[in-house]
């Protein structure tokens, strides 16, 4: 797979909770400077920032559902 249209958040801590916290996700800090997300779904966002579409996180994920997803969005 071809990774070299992917942008990773990176930043400050401030900011890179805010941006989660914008997406309805929280994280929290724990002692051991690790992070904690309250993350129950995983997200597929365009480059604009727009949710495209919502996959429920459990036994029930459907990869391949996902892999074609994040392909259609990408285009190839």
């Amino acid at each position: 797979m071809n990774y070299s249209g992917w942008t990773l958040l990176t930043g400050t801590e401030k900011k890179t909770a805010d941006v989660a916290r914008s997406f309805g996700v929280l994280v929290q800090k724990l002692p051991d400077d690790t992070f904690v997300h309250s993350v129950t779904s995983l997200m597929l966002v365009d480059s604009s920032g727009k949710i495209l579409k919502i996959f429920k996180i459990g036994d029930e994920m459907n990869n391949d559902e996902i892999i074609k997803r994040i392909r259609l969005a990408a285009g190839s």
